[in-house]
């Protein structure tokens, strides 16, 4: 394996731990309402302060970090976000967690931006596209495993113990990172202003629908498995990296330049699925659903490569798509909850739809002028 692909490697381990701190409170959320007395509030604030990071910050960073260079940046962002796990090791209180949790916080959102525009201007040839499919498994993946992990500890364990240990694998796969060389970024033409405006924001608007679509699979799942008591749906976000590991493996051969076709594509199974997952509890219509979510997100990801060559011009891009994804996924969730206390599971579902529909449409009208 040549250096910069191992490189590569490193830079989208890392990833995989921001998805890991992403998701490690939620499964405590209760249990840290319970132990401090501030209420499921407070619990949620340390889960979505992270994505307040992204909405507040992210579109506002690529120009200054390619300014500084983002293995720089990479490098403090993984600093940061292991001294923020770190400090769970400590007898925190409640203000002690929020401050951990901004730290993670600041790291995360510099690894949103820095990773991904990293592995889109990596010295790796035809491996480029595929890294940054992958990308798109990170938080899916992640957050699964935060789940998996919390559920393999001993329920004696103290919380904070429990917590600490996330810093573990986080440091394992994190600390990496600093030791990856600095290279000369390929050389592409850059974007034309005016063009680059009109794409970028198309995929950050379909990128933030696909988050919003996740909320079907990740927030609201559970809640209709035990509701119409529906076998196997606990294996249905797993299809979500399954779908990203299928669209790596297609790019090469597709091509780099059939990526927002493909993403079309997935949005269009997506808005299928959709429409029959909740209406009529089938399960195959959800692994598809999910399926589709992984290959459309993934897609989007790895259209960057064509549609905002270049270090500034895809670093900015990839800020865009970030803040749209952090701002859909501080406020979609209370909006899909509203729409399913009032209309129900069916007009959840149309709504997902409608975005998956969406999401298609613009990407395919950004594709066609083009």
């Amino acid at each position: 394996m040549s250096r910069p692909l191992l490189d590569a490697c490193l830079v989208l381990a890392f990833g995989y731990a921001t998805g890991l701190e992403l998701g490690k409170i939620a499964p405590y959320a209760v249990r840290i309402a319970e132990n401090y007395g501030t209420g499921l509030a407070f619990s949620g604030l340390l889960t979505s302060v992270i994505t307040l990071f992204v909405a507040i910050f992210a579109a506002f960073l690529g120009r200054p970090l390619v300014r500084i260079g983002l293995l720089p940046c990479l490098r403090a962002a993984a600093l940061l976000i292991v001294a923020g796990a770190g400090l769970y090791a400590l007898p925190l209180g409640p203000a002690g967690m929020m401050v951990a949790r901004l730290i993670e916080g600041a790291g995360y959102v510099l690894a949103a931006v820095a990773a991904p525009a990293w592995l889109a201007n990596a010295p790796i040839g035809s491996a480029r596209p595929v890294f940054m499919a992958l990308w798109g498994s990170v938080v899916p993946v992640g957050v699964a495993a935060a789940a998996a992990l919390a559920g393999a500890l001993p329920a004696q364990m103290p919380m904070g113990a429990q917590l600490a240990v996330f810093a573990v694998p986080v440091a394992l796969l994190s600390l990496p990172v600093l030791a990856v060389r600095g290279v000369a970024p390929i050389r592409t033409v850059q974007a034309d202003v005016a063009r680059w405006r009109d794409v970028a924001w198309s995929l950050a608007v379909a990128f933030g629908l696909y988050v919003f679509l996740s909320m079907g699979f990740f927030s609201f799942l559970p809640a209709f498995a035990q509701e119409t008591g529906l076998a196997g749906s606990g294996l249905v976000p797993l299809m979500v990296p399954l779908g990203s590991f299928a669209t790596a493996a297609l790019l090469p051969v597709l091509r780099r330049e059939n990526g927002p076709a493909l993403a079309v594509v997935g949005f269009a199974m997506a808005t299928l699925g959709a429409f029959w997952m909740f209406s009529h509890g089938s399960l195959v219509a959800l692994f598809l659903y999910a399926f589709a979510c992984g290959v459309s997100s993934s897609a989007t990801l790895a259209s960057v490569l064509v549609a905002a060559p270049g270090e500034h011009a895809s670093a900015r891009t990839l800020g865009v798509m970030a803040q749209c994804g952090g701002v859909i996924a501080f406020l979609g969730v209370p909006f899909a909850g509203a729409l399913l206390d009032h209309l129900g599971w069916e007009a959840l579902g149309l709504a997902l739809a409608l975005a998956a529909g969406g999401a298609g449409a613009i990407l395919l009208g950004a594709r066609r002028a083009r």
